[in-house]
């Protein structure tokens, strides 16, 4: 397995003003490719709130987490 460094964008839409608010989250995802990584995040982001997209998948140099 393999760590990538990810980034989610959100869209969200201002009460106040109706502007289009966008909102980037950086993640973490343990997967066996770049391609599984993005599976995941969607699988994750698919019932929000939000339109969301996934705009970026690197690997990491993460060797992994000691608990």
């Amino acid at each position: 397995m393999h760590y990538y460094t990810t980034q989610v964008q959100f869209e969200t839409v201002n009460d106040e003003n109706g502007r289009i608010q966008k909102t980037k989250e950086n993640y973490i995802v343990e997967a066996e490719s770049i391609t599984k990584a993005e599976e995941k995040l969607k699988e994750r982001f698919k019932d929000s709130m939000s339109d969301f997209s996934v705009i970026k998948v690197v690997e990491s140099n993460i060797m992994g987490i000691i608990d």
